[in-house]
Order: C-alpha cells, then sequence, then structure tokens
C-alpha cells in the first residue's frame, strides 16, 4: 500500500508494506525532521579568502633515539631555483609554518643565499634558512612535516616570523629577526646596554664597517685593554645549562698578537662576576686558534693553538659545542666558512677537541661571551648566536613534497537555533561574472546549539579573483540554507 499524507505543509510518503503500524512510526519520524527544520537556524559570520599561496611540505626525519628539544631551530637548505615560480627574487615571501595553511608561523631566518640574494634569490641554487620549531618535536627515529608556505611574491621580509641574516638586507639588519629564532643572538644593531664588559673594555656599535663579502655593515666593535688574561665580556640572555652551539661572524680589526676570546660561554650575565667558562679565540701568539677554560677564576689558554693567523680584516666564523652540563670536552673551529671544514691550514680553518673537567657543571645558567689574553683588543661583530644542540649532534633531514594551492576561502557558521544541525554542502557562486565556481561537499558536520565550525579553504578550494564578489550558499541536511556574500581583497 502506498499512502499520500499532506499535512502542515510537509509532503511525506510511506511505503506501508509493514501495516498501519509502520504508517504511524514513519509519520512521527517525519515530524520530528519537520519539527527540527522548523527550530534549525544557522548563521554565517564571517567568511575570508586565501589567494595564491602555495604549500610546500617539508618533511623533518629524525635518525637518533632521542626527541629534539622544544625551541630546537631546525636547518633547512633548499635549491630555489626548483621553486622559482612561486618566489620573489630576494626570497622576502617565504614563511615557514606548522600547517599548510600557515595558521601558525614559524619563526624562521635566513642565513645565505648564493649568489646576490637581495636581487637573485630565485635563481640561486641553494639556500639555508634556520626555523624555530616552537612547541612542536621531531619525535625520536621519526618525522615532523612543517610547511614552507610561499605568498604572493609583491610580499617582503616583515623581520618577525621571517628574516635574515644583517649583511643580506639592503639596509644592514633592516629584516634581522634572529633574537627571535635563536636561544639567544646580537647583531651590529643590538644595544650596547644589553652587555657587560671586563675593566679597560669598551664595548661600541660601529658603523659603516667593511663587512663579510664585500658588504658593508654595522658592527659590535669591542676595543681596550684589560691587563689580565679574563672574561672580555658578556652578553644577558640567559641560557640553561643545556646543549648548545655557538657561531659568530666576526673580524680581528687588528691583530694585537695575544690571546683574543671571539666566542664562548660563561656563568655571569656580569663580566666582573665570571668565575667559570669555556671559549674559542685566536691571536695567541699569533696562532689562528685556540681554545680556553676559565675554571674558578684561573685561566687555562691555550690549550691547541695552532696556525699563522689571518690577515686583520679578515671576516671568519668561529663555532663552539658544548653538549651539556655532564660533558667533560668540547669541540671548537675557526673556519673562513660557517659549515666549512677545517683542513688545519691557513685557507680552510683551524679546529680542535678539548679535553677538561668541566668548569660549568654548577652553573644555572649559562650566557654568550668570551674569554681572552692581556694585551690590546680590537674585535668587530656581525652577529653571534646560541642554538639548541642537536640530538646526539644529527640535525633531522629536511626533504620536500610538491608544492599545493593554498587558494579559497574559510567560512565560518554559527548555530543560533535550538536544534543541532549537520552542514553537507556550499555552493559558491561569482556574483560578479554569474559564473559557477562550484557545490563544494562537507563531510557531515554536526553543528551543536551555540557553537561555530570553520569550513576550511581546504575544502572550498578555488582561486577567488580579487574585486570579484562571491556567494556563498551554506546547505544543510534538513535542506536549509543561509547565504552570505563578500568581496575578495
Amino acid at each position: 500500500m502506498l499512502a499520500i499524507v499532506v499535512t502542515l505543509g510537509v509532503l511525506i510518503y510511506f511505503s506501508a508494506s509493514g501495516g498501519m503500524g509502520s504508517l504511524s512510526q514513519g509519520y512521527a519520524t517525519a515530524m520530528k525532521g519537520r519539527a527540527n527544520a522548523v527550530s534549525e537556524e544557522f548563521a554565517v559570520e564571517q567568511v575570508t579568502f586565501t589567494n595564491g599561496a602555495e604549500a610546500l611540505p617539508v618533511t623533518l626525519t629524525n635518525s637518533v633515539a632521542s626527541a629534539t628539544p622544544a625551541s630546537f631551530q631546525q636547518m633547512v637548505t633548499w635549491d630555489p631555483a626548483t621553486y622559482s615560480t612561486y618566489e620573489a627574487t630576494n626570497l622576502g615571501n617565504v614563511r615557514f609554518c606548522a600547517t599548510s595553511s600557515c595558521a601558525t608561523p614559524l619563526y624562521s631566518w635566513l642565513e645565505s643565499c648564493s649568489g646576490t640574494c637581495s636581487t637573485g634569490g630565485s635563481t640561486s641554487t641553494t639556500a639555508t634558512a634556520w626555523v624555530n620549531l616552537g612547541s612542536l618535536t621531531v619525535p625520536a627515529s621519526g618525522t615532523l612535516t612543517v610547511y614552507m608556505v610561499f605568498e604572493a611574491t609583491s610580499t617582503n621580509f616583515d623581520g618577525v616570523y621571517w628574516g635574515e641574516a644583517p649583511q643580506l638586507s639592503p639596509t644592514y639588519a633592516q629584516y634581522d629577526n634572529g633574537a627571535n629564532v635563536f636561544a639567544a643572538y646580537f647583531d651590529g644593531n643590538t644595544p650596547t646596554s644589553d652587555f657587560t664588559v671586563y675593566t679597560g673594555l669598551t664595548l661600541a656599535q660601529a658603523a659603516s664597517v667593511a663587512g663579510p663579502g664585500a658588504t658593508t655593515i654595522n658592527a659590535i666593535a669591542l676595543t681596550g685593554t684589560t691587563g689580565a688574561h679574563v672574561p672580555f665580556f658578556s652578553f644577558n640572555t640567559a641560557l640553561s645549562n643545556t646543549g648548545l652551539i655557538l657561531e659568530s661572524s666576526y673580524t680581528l680589526a687588528a691583530d694585537t698578537a695575544d690571546g683574543t676570546g671571539i666566542s664562548g660561554l660563561v656563568n655571569s650575565a656580569t663580566a666582573t662576576s665570571i668565575t667559570n667558562g669555556v671559549g674559542v679565540g685566536e691571536g695567541f701568539g699569533g696562532d689562528y686558534f685556540f681554545q680556553a677554560s676559565w675554571a674558578a677564576s684561573a685561566p687555562t689558554e691555550p690549550t691547541n693553538g695552532a696556525g699563522a693567523a689571518p690577515a686583520a680584516g679578515t671576516w671568519l666564523f668561529s663555532s663552539l659545542t658544548y653538549t651539556g652540563a655532564g660533558e667533560t670536552s668540547f669541540y671548537a673551529q675557526i673556519t673562513p666558512a660557517l659549515y666549512g671544514t677545517p683542513g688545519q691550514t691557513a685557507g680552510t680553518g683551524y679546529s680542535g677537541t678539548d679535553t677538561l673537567t668541566n668548569p660549568l657543571t654548577a652553573a644555572t645558567n649559562l650566557y654568550m661571551g668570551s674569554i681572552g689574553g692581556s694585551a690590546a683588543v680590537d674585535i668587530e661583530y656581525n652577529f653571534m648566536r646560541a642554538r639548541a644542540y642537536p640530538p646526539s649532534n644529527t640535525m633531522p633531514t629536511a626533504s620536500f613534497g610538491t608544492p599545493s594551492s593554498t587558494s579559497g576561502a574559510n567560512v565560518y557558521v554559527r548555530n543560533v537555533g535550538s536544534a543541532s544541525s549537520t552542514l553537507v554542502s556550499v555552493y559558491v557562486v561569482d556574483q560578479t561574472t554569474g559564473a559557477f565556481v562550484g557545490q563544494f561537499l562537507i563531510s557531515p558536520t554536526v553543528l551543536n546549539v551555540g557553537t561555530f565550525v570553520d569550513i576550511p579553504y581546504t575544502t572550498l578550494a578555488f582561486t577567488p579573483s580579487l574585486g570579484q564578489t562571491y556567494l556563498f550558499t551554506v546547505t544543510s541536511s534538513l535542506g536549509n540554507s543561509v547565504v552570505y556574500d563578500l568581496e575578495a581583497t
């Protein structure tokens, strides 16, 4: 038997093979659905457009059985020419993010780009950035995926989430956000009030210095005479006493033929209160390289001096690796290239490992500083930084996926009725041209009373045209709908 019942404006069909009982049950179900339809009400509160960004998955693979620590600085090296379609020539439109939508940007710092990065980034063949992963970690023997997002090519460095080494900017340190990326950091523009220096030394900001790579930079200049083997200076950012790697870009403006401390870790933010530390330097007896320790205010310097010091004004990099409070040795090097492999010659730099009774074991906090000799000091810094020691000294590797578009719209819908709704689709029409953009199906999304949902651009994926108005029609499983229009800007 087929019964057709018309009541309260609702057309209801029953296939009543089960008799009147089935008919009554079907009628009751229909009436419940109708009641929900009457009380169902939802509204679009906001629409936002995402236009033109491309998201490149970057998979970080940790090969060791220890996770990276929080706020870990991850090295990412890539070939900019591969992604030249998406890049601004100076790479200023890049952002590293926790998600493809870049809802959570990660603080990142462009260290280098082959060629002239300020004018030819997209034709360069290699670029290196440091990405602070924040609360994200690369699990032990596992992977983590972050995203390199390419914004519109008109987008530039913001100097907050995406910056670059100070000498790379058109104006020195214009976009340098190293302080947001590294555990401790200073460049040539850092206020001198952030340092303390030993008696007899002066620390100042020096302008128009001949910098690395034929650049003109500002520098932090340390000059004067201490009259003793002492800690030269301390930078006031406190570091946990854990594994750290220190690196600096520096030059000896004058070689005094005495031990000039370049970079190190010390146990006080006040230079005259330092009692313990480790460091790397050059100049002792004309040496290119030495390591020093400072235990109970007594120096051991140098421990492994080597080679003839380069000419004054030569820009070099120093590096010191400290694995934590339990270590009994530390590794250091001085090289012309930051990641060069020292060959124990003047052209390639020098390195060494010093075995010691660790003077820093009891320190709660460590500070960037240096330990040096007694003669005149004349050193200039482009930057110095401290970053987290990778697990087992093994940096997770980075591999790249395929860029995917992040164009589309996010639609925010709130339930303002007295019954839950199940959203099932969104229709999009370009009102400016009258063109139907598409019907976008949603995995049935229950919207409880008073709650809201974000229908993301990954679901509503299309390329909006700036200046054109789009109409969005959100529908529920009960056939109700609501419309909202907005101009794409």
